[in-house]
């Protein structure tokens, strides 16, 4: 039904039954994503993860039927970017699958954009080779490679239309 529901969504799904059936299809092509369940016939999940170079570029997601507090913890410790609880919620999946990029993506983009800035000197819409600049331009492709979202909250404004001390 998952790989069902995935595929569904435009993706390409491969499907491992085991433990050393993830390492054999992982081996061969790396995923975007990685939907892991923590009971396998041949293991703990988990243990797929000790070759981390071999899923670095893939955003991992747990699923079990038994979740705990500790099993969630290690998740995201491990650097899970979700846990999903069984019987999995159609919508939960669909908007989780619409909010990963995978890291490599993200990471290509930036080089292409980084690659612009040394032979042009612009770092996408910006321009500027200043010495101030190039600061900017460095700590835009520091905060970028991290892939992690921010929320930056807007003041509310008061009723002479500033955002002073009554507007917040």
């Amino acid at each position: 039904m998952i790989a069902a529901l995935v595929a569904g969504e435009g993706h390409t799904v491969m499907c491992a039954h085991s433990i050393a059936n993830a390492h054999q299809m992982i081996a061969m092509r790396r995923p975007n994503l990685l939907l892991l369940d923590l009971h396998l016939p041949d293991g703990h999940g988990l243990s797929l993860l000790e070759d981390s170079d071999a899923l670095s570029d893939t955003v991992l997601v747990l699923m079990t039927g038994q979740a705990s507090l500790e099993t969630s913890t290690k998740a995201l410790r491990l650097g899970a970017a979700d846990y999903l609880v069984k019987p999995i919620n159609p919508q939960h999946l669909r908007g989780l699958l619409a909010r990963l990029i995978a890291p490599s993506q993200l990471r290509a983009e930036l080089d292409d954009v980084e690659a612009q800035w040394r032979e042009t000197g612009c770092f996408g819409r910006l321009m500027g080779r200043s010495p101030g600049m190039q600061r900017v331009y460095r700590q835009i492709s520091r905060v970028a490679a991290t892939a992690v979202s921010a929320l930056h909250p807007r003041r509310k404004r008061n009723r002479q239309g500033t955002g002073g001390p009554g507007g917040a």
